[in-house]
């Protein structure tokens, strides 16, 4: 992170520099915010979906919220009456709130093999009124088990690899 300080002063100067530094701050601020209140409305396309924002949650909300909502909102565009969705890694439940919430008679399948995210999961589908089916499991080319790096799991549910069931 020092790096890439000294890196943005040495190319843009320090109006930049500090400019760069608020925004992060703000951002942090945001995310804190949301965690202490419990939880996050957001809305895309005129769908608004709330989740749960306690511990690392508030952060992959908001990771989901800035890198994917174009793909969300295409997404429900592109959403049917009577869609199946299968969400597979569905982590929080990010993507299948919205498309549950983009139609009336959409059935949701998910499937996360992280006992955190899938109480996390089954906290956000509820708050939104929706009844998915879900796997605890992961989807693989064979039944049995694999390991999760941590680097996948993007920090949020453990620092060290999780072994998970696998299924074909």
């Amino acid at each position: 992170m020092i790096s890439a300080a000294v890196e943005k002063l040495r190319n843009d100067g320090v109006l930049s520099l500090v400019d760069a530094g608020t925004r992060y701050i703000l951002e942090l601020a945001r995310i804190e915010y949301y965690r202490i209140q419990g939880y996050r409305a957001i809305e895309i396309n005129e769908i608004q979906a709330e989740f749960v924002t306690h511990g690392a949650r508030s952060a992959a909300i908001e990771l989901f919220n800035n890198m994917e909502s174009e793909m969300v909102a295409d997404m429900t565009d592109e959403m049917e009456e009577d869609d199946v969705f299968w969400d597979v890694g569905a982590n929080v439940g990010f993507h299948s709130c919205f498309a549950g919430l983009s139609k009336g008679s959409i059935t949701l399948v998910e499937f996360e093999p992280l006992r955190p995210a899938i109480t996390t999961l089954k906290q956000n589908t509820r708050r939104n009124g929706l009844s998915p089916t879900i796997h605890e499991v992961a989807l693989s080319d064979t039944d049995g088990e694999m390991d999760l790096d941590p680097e996948s799991l993007s920090n949020q549910f453990s620092s060290e690899g999780v072994t998970v069931e696998t299924v074909w």
